[in-house]
């Protein structure tokens, strides 16, 4: 049996979020239903580190 490396696991997890947060933003960009009620959500919970709904990213 193969043990589970962590830190590879951890990483590709963190890559992988990474990559949804911004597939969602881009699609509420484009005003795509469904994902305008998300990134505003996240924006709510995200605004502190920095994070807005916005094509620059600031």
């Amino acid at each position: 049996m193969q043990r589970l490396n962590v830190i590879r696991f951890a990483l590709a997890d963190g890559i992988y979020g990474a990559g949804l947060v911004a597939l969602a933003t881009i699609c509420s960009l484009l005003g795509v239903p469904g994902f305008k009620s998300f990134t505003d959500l996240l924006a709510q919970f995200y605004g502190f580190y920095g994070y807005s709904v916005s094509g620059t990213g600031a």
